[in-house]
């Protein structure tokens, strides 16, 4: 602990604001000076007994001055710009045990950092994983280094003080991300023409870059690359999309009823239907050998239109063949009534295919 020369005897306090801790008083010669002794001195020389041995200079024994020079100021200079400058990383080759080893080197004294206490350093060559020794300043003294990344000649590192040693970890900037990036991997956004050109696949799409690549080619100078021709897969152009929008498909219901024995059933029998065949119903038996369906269906016509009937045989084809043409009577926009005849008695097994076709 420190003591306050405001508590010592003989100290000036009759100017507290400006001088909280009181101030060094004359003796006017009646003994009232503050006195020379350890209780006012002592502090001041133990902050520079300490100050020297943090900053591991040893007194040369001369007067501070010109010509000896000034260790308290360097001893504090050693403190405030070690974390200040960058520190030059070099490589060299030193004595250990008699065998030639190379050393990393930094100029300054690693054993006044603090574990967890960091300097920059300015690598001065590629990393070599043969180096596994650091130097700072003091001679014969040598740290183990750690390095979670390989650096390279002119990359800034962070030098930590760790428990075990010393970590350097090489550090990201404008003038190496590019070359960080291409080392780890990590795909960098796309140019314009990049994008454009298609080439490449070091970089990664952007949301602009894929919209600026998209437009060129379904409206730019690259459109008729990637436009559908007759031969060719592509985009659709305006052109076609006119010409599809104009056509207008007539049919509007397809489908089919099956079961149709002509003459056969009685009212009311529901015949299985598929597609667009809501229902088909057998509405009556003629007089001339015939049956009277009446078909729903699923799409309103919105017109007039017509009704084809393909009969396709499922059983016997001697006996379903026996008929006459079908003819058919529009009931409404998604009715109408079918009516065939046989022309000899015999039992048939018919699928009735249909399409409503509108009239233009």
């Amino acid at each position: 602990m420190a003591t306050n020369k405001l508590n010592a005897p003989n100290i000036d306090s009759s100017d507290l604001i400006n001088f909280p801790d009181g101030r060094i008083k004359d003796n006017d010669g009646t003994g009232d000076g503050t006195g020379v002794n350890r209780l006012i001195y002592s502090d001041l020389h133990e902050f520079f007994a300490y100050l020297m041995r943090a900053a591991a200079l040893q007194y040369n024994g001369l007067p501070e001055s010109v010509g000896n020079g000034y260790q308290l100021i360097q001893a504090l200079m050693n403190f405030a710009v070690k974390n200040d400058y960058i520190a030059a990383l070099n490589a060299t080759t030193v004595i250990i045990g008699g065998v030639n080893t190379n050393v990393l080197s930094v100029g300054l004294k690693l054993s006044t950092l603090n574990v967890n206490e960091s300097v920059v350093c300015l690598a001065a060559a590629d990393f070599n994983n043969a180096i596994t020794l650091i130097a700072g300043s003091e001679s014969g003294v040598y740290q183990t280094i750690t390095v979670p990344s390989n650096y390279k000649a002119g990359d800034y590192l962070q030098l930590i003080v760790t428990n075990s040693g010393i970590t350097l970890i090489r550090l990201a900037n404008a003038l190496n991300l590019q070359e960080i990036c291409t080392e780890l991997g990590f795909l960098q956004a796309a140019t314009g023409a990049e994008e454009l050109a298609g080439t490449i696949d070091t970089v990664g799409t952007t949301p602009y870059t894929n919209q600026l690549a998209f437009t060129n080619r379904l409206n730019g100078s690259e459109s008729g690359t990637y436009l559908a021709t007759p031969t060719n897969n592509g985009l659709m152009s305006a052109a076609d999309k006119t010409t599809l929008n104009s056509l207008n498909n007539p049919v509007k219901n397809v489908g089919w009823f099956s079961g149709v024995d002509v003459n056969g059933g009685n009212p009311g029998l529901y015949y299985p239907v598929h597609g667009d065949i809501a229902s088909a119903v057998l509405f009556n038996k003629g007089t001339n050998s015939d049956s009277i369906i009446i078909v729903t269906f699923n799409n309103p016509m919105p017109g007039s239109y017509f009704v084809r009937s393909m009969i396709e045989s499922q059983t016997n084809v001697s006996t379903d063949d026996g008929i006459r043409c079908p003819v058919f009577v529009p009931l409404g926009p998604t009715s109408f009534k079918w009516i065939i005849s046989e022309v000899a008695p015999g039992t048939q097994s018919l699928k009735i295919h249909i399409e409503v076709v509108a009239i233009s």
